[in-house]
């Protein structure tokens, strides 16, 4: 067994996706943009704390919390079914990845259920599913009911991920896409940073059982930012009946 395989692993896939990017991606020509509709990333946030309008603010604050909640999820469950559930590492590891694989089923068909009811809807549904699984797990150390409520829960956090940059860049115009990508990456990444250290401070201070409790929380932030949220839904183009 060498603990270095899965950065190794990674690393070679990392290069194999930066090569297959190179080799099939053709960018297309950047669109020429007046020098009064460029915006930087300060700027567009600027003009976010200003408008009257806060959904852009809400959402922000909202992938910020369900982040948080997440990222403090995936970085300690390992060490939560060591410790806590009394498993191996091998077996907290492969029950995280039964969240993650169901993820990866449900991303494209959230898509499509968000065109059918709404981002909004869809994402507030996936929150209230997290927060039930996550209530539930926390009932139990059953290992089999814990991977089968992961099941169900990786297809909630599809519902809420796969829909959120979307909802982001519906918010502005064209030529501000990049500004407001910037702000998603950079809410997102700061919970990733700051989740697992204060989920880790806490489990210090009050012990592993608080770990899906915490995550649940953040959850619920989420939720009531988004309830705030007006703006981001799908918009159909309308064309002419000639063309």
């Amino acid at each position: 067994y060498n603990r270095n395989l899965p950065f190794m692993a990674t690393s070679v896939i990392m290069l194999l996706a930066v090569l297959v990017l190179y080799k099939t991606v053709k960018e297309p020509a950047a669109p020429v943009i007046e020098d009064g509709e460029k915006s930087g990333i300060i700027s567009a946030f600027r003009e976010i704390l200003t408008d009257s309008d806060k959904s852009a603010l809400f959402i922000l604050f909202a992938i910020f919390f369900w982040f948080i909640g997440y990222q403090g999820v995936e970085a300690l469950f390992t060490l939560y079914g060591v410790k806590y559930l009394g498993i191996k590492e091998s077996a907290a590891a492969l029950t995280l990845g039964f969240f993650s694989v169901s993820f990866l089923v449900f991303s494209i068909p959230s898509g499509f259920i968000a065109t059918r009811i709404g981002r909004k809807r869809t994402i507030k549904m996936g929150l209230v599913g997290l927060m039930l699984i996550f209530a539930a797990i926390i009932f139990t150390k059953d290992i089999l009911v814990i991977r089968i409520l992961m099941l169900i829960g990786g297809m909630f956090w599809a519902f809420v991920n796969i829909n959120s940059y979307p909802m982001v860049v519906e918010m502005t115009t064209e030529s501000k896409i990049g500004a407001y990508t910037g702000l998603y990456y950079f809410f997102s990444s700061m919970s990733a940073i700051l989740g697992p250290p204060l989920f880790g401070k806490v489990i210090d201070i009050v012990g592993y059982g608080v770990l899906f409790i915490m995550a649940l929380c953040f959850f619920l932030l989420a939720f009531i930012c988004i309830t705030y949220v007006r703006k981001g839904e799908y918009k159909v183009v309308e064309t002419d009946a000639g063309a």
